[in-house]
């Protein structure tokens, strides 16, 4: 319930901040209550024989900085996949059909990317092919961040699927690495945390892209 509590409020928050005004009376008690349920939520979980979350298993330093890989990588992914479509649809003036047809390549890309990496883990460093998986997910968005209406096709389907492709190396030797320093009967647990974190910093990804975009659009509009 509490964490319940803390991510509506705080989503409801980011997404009607600009619109209510960020020092506005309803979005500082959107986000006064956020903040109390979100540090209920994490006493509570720490105190229960029980727990919904184990928050014990952050004191093991690589499932702990995996998880930080986990979250930052998915709230930057799903929020950024929200603005390229945009991109695509309005600027480049494409139909969302056109988006599928450019995002194909990418996907097959991501499927074959996880698949040969899940196989590399376990004959090398799982950490070498995570850092080496975010160097190429931070080099494609510094590439992104040059492009414009004037980007050709070409280019954009590279860009798509290079962007695909490293989260596609980013997963399977980051879950690796948190899952090696567990022992067995955390593994499900462990699973589960991450699948929660996924979801929650998908959802933050995207409400904050959402935003950014909005601000933004009203700026130059």
């Amino acid at each position: 319930l509490t964490m319940t509590v803390a991510l509506t409020t705080l989503l409801m928050a980011l997404t009607q901040g600009r619109r209510e005004g960020w020092d506005s009376s309803y979005i500082c008690t959107l986000l006064a209550i956020g903040t109390v349920a979100a540090v209920l939520f994490l006493l509570v979980e720490w105190h229960s024989p029980a727990p919904l979350v184990d928050l014990r298993l952050f004191h093991s330093a690589p499932f702990a900085l995996a998880s930080l890989v986990v979250f930052i990588s998915s709230m930057a992914f799903r929020g950024t996949g929200i603005i390229t479509i945009l991109f695509v649809q309005q600027v480049l003036d494409r139909t969302p059909l056109d988006v599928g047809w450019l995002l194909l390549l990418g996907n097959i890309a991501y499927g074959v990317a996880v698949m040969l990496t899940g196989r590399l883990a376990d004959r090398m460093s799982p950490s070498l092919l995570t850092v080496s998986g975010l160097g190429v997910f931070a080099l494609t968005f510094c590439w992104f961040a040059t492009v414009n209406e004037t980007v050709g096709v070409g280019l954009l389907i590279l860009l798509l699927t290079l962007r695909l492709t490293s989260f596609g190396i980013v997963g399977p030797p980051n879950n690796l690495t948190a899952m090696r320093a567990l022992p067995e009967e955390q593994v499900v647990m462990a699973s589960g945390v991450f699948a929660l974190l996924r979801s929650i910093s998908g959802t933050l990804g995207a409400a904050v892209s959402a935003t950014l975009y909005e601000q933004r659009y009203f700026f130059h509009v």
